[in-house]
């Protein structure tokens, strides 16, 4: 994306964010704060807006009672590449992607795609069980470990061409590794100063 276009969206949303204070007045004045509403605050911050409540959060109640007000709704995949995710939590429920041609908990790889019972995808950094690995790797790391043997022993002057195109990449790996590696030793640093210090 170049540098114009993020120019003029950042100039829509400015023109929105605008407009957007002058179209939305606030529901209570966030001077007046309750006992109640501090207790509020504290369990759904995460989910006020910083004009209405004077709490910043993701203004999901704005949203949906002045945004999507009247707007039909989608059905949208969307793939969570993240960390543990409970699969019987209310909110999800009925929500979840669902792989019609695996049958639940029968330890069996129904849909032949190599994965046993892949209800709702799959953990690629979990066990063979779909459990959650404790500790895992950057990308880069495996990369590094997977390719570093593969070519310590090769003459890098005489690489085909398919090695020499992963080759350029490994080395592209190995380059972005060790600046992730200076910056997070940096971050380590710093925070064992603050513990000495604290």
């Amino acid at each position: 994306m170049n540098y114009k276009l993020y120019s003029f969206l950042l100039f829509i949303l400015i023109c929105f964010s605008c407009k957007t204070k002058q179209r939305f007045e606030p529901v209570h004045s966030p001077l007046l704060r309750t006992q109640e509403r501090e207790l509020d605050d504290l369990k759904n911050w995460h989910f006020k807006d910083i004009e209405l409540d004077a709490v910043p959060g993701i203004s999901l109640q704005r949203a949906y009672d002045r945004l999507l007000i009247n707007k039909k709704s989608k059905n949208v995949i969307v793939a969570v590449i993240d960390s543990e995710l409970d699969f019987n939590h209310k909110g999800l429920k009925g929500s979840l992607w669902l792989n019609k041609d695996e049958i639940p908990n029968n330890a069996l790889d129904d849909d032949n795609n190599g994965y046993i019972d892949d209800v709702h995808g799959w953990n690629f950094l979990g066990n063979a069980q779909g459990e959650n690995n404790k500790y895992v790797n950057f990308e880069s790391t495996r990369i590094i470990k997977r390719l570093t043997p593969y070519f310590e022993l090769k003459n890098k002057s005489t690489l085909s061409r398919q090695d020499s195109i992963k080759y350029i990449y490994y080395q592209k790996v190995l380059k972005r590794h060790q600046k992730l590696s200076k910056k997070y030793a940096i971050q380590k640093e710093d925070k064992d100063i603050i513990l000495r210090v604290g």
